[in-house]
């Protein structure tokens, strides 16, 4: 498992923050120290908090809902991305359309409708007798691009499962934060010293631009969510299993007792 420590967030720049001028009042408190080029982040505090984010999605994965990861920008979309696919949590890292919380019902006919679209094109693609044209297959197929660009990180999401918001520039993608805040979705957010840290349930406060520290705060979410995704599977199965084992021992004290009712 991908650990946290200060020594792993110093190695991959988690403590660079912006430029003096331009910190946010609120975060002052986690600031080491203010150079000439940049406030420096004191590492002591976003180790806590990691440790506290680990704490508040254990809690949410145990209770079966969803992380959903959010990265828009652009250096660090696909390395997310990544980490989410690992730990079969739902994405957004392209763009995040208006409605993706608050409007599931959109959202949920448009992955249908893509859904559709694709068995469509893989039942005719090779056959000899389809009724579609090569034409129309290909406007399918462009139909479905578009929509999966947006929304295929979405695709195995049902419904309202959604139990936190992951989101990795706070100021990015505040459209997603306000959606969470609208549906009383917590948000766990990495918050530089540029941010404010009130726009979110849970912050951590680091650098938000550097892929290498968010490949790391991504992997460590990534790691937690499947170690406790491991655990809850291996519970399910013990607990069927002793229920099979309970349920056959009873069925063959039953038969010894109807036996025993026979003979006497």
């Amino acid at each position: 498992m991908t650990e946290i420590t200060i020594q792993s967030l110093f190695d991959n720049g988690a403590h660079f923050g912006h430029k003096k001028q331009n910190l946010h009042p609120s975060m002052s408190p986690y600031v080491y120290i203010n150079n000439s080029n940049a406030s420096i982040i004191d590492l002591r505090y976003t180790k806590a908090f990691f440790d506290k984010a680990k704490s508040t999605i254990s809690k949410i994965v145990s209770s079966g809902k969803k992380v959903l990861f959010v990265s828009t920008k652009h250096q660090t979309s696909e390395v997310v991305k990544q980490f989410a696919i690992l730990c079969k949590s739902p994405y957004v890292t392209h763009k995040w359309l208006g409605g993706m919380l608050t409007n599931w019902s959109t959202i949920s006919k448009s992955l249908s409708k893509m859904a559709r679209f694709q068995m469509i094109i893989d039942k005719n693609k090779n056959s000899d007798d389809s009724k579609y044209t090569k034409k129309e297959l290909l406007s399918l197929q462009r139909k479905v691009d578009k929509i999966k660009i947006n929304l295929e990180g979405l695709n195995d999401l049902l419904g309202n499962t959604v139990g936190l918001v992951v989101v990795f520039d706070v100021r990015k993608d505040l459209t997603a934060i306000k959606e969470a805040v609208k549906n009383k979705i917590p948000v766990l957010g990495i918050v530089d010293t540029n941010h404010d840290p009130s726009l979110v349930d849970y912050m951590i406060p680091a650098n938000d631009d550097s892929v290498n520290a968010v490949s790391l705060y991504a992997s460590y979410f990534a790691d937690v969510i499947n170690e406790i995704s491991v655990a809850e599977s291996n519970t399910k199965r013990v607990i069927k299993n002793t229920s099979n084992f309970t349920s056959k021992h009873r069925n063959i004290a039953s038969q010894h007792l109807s036996s025993d009712i026979i003979q006497d």
